[in-house]
């Protein structure tokens, strides 16, 4: 028998709930700060706050790298927002 086989499977659900519920706090706390953010600027690039909001919702972390890179880093520096 190895050692994955003997390991509870309790354990191991819960701590696959832990690890979901810490995804979906960090990607809902993500949305909020990119829609709060969203509306501090003029304009957003692409679409609207709330659209940003919900795509970062739904990709999390990587799309509000994304949105950052766009909105606050110096890639779009020369032009009006």
């Amino acid at each position: 028998m190895n050692a994955f086989m003997a390991f509870p499977a309790g354990v191991m659900v819960a701590g696959a709930f832990i690890v979901l519920v810490g995804t979906v706090i960090i990607h809902v706390v993500f949305a909020h700060a990119v829609e709060l953010d969203a509306k501090t600027l003029s304009a957003t690039v692409l679409t609207g706050g709330r659209i940003w909001a919900l795509a970062t919702l739904v990709g999390g972390v990587f799309v509000a790298g994304l949105y950052w890179g766009i909105h606050h880093s110096t890639l779009f520096e020369n032009q009006e927002r």
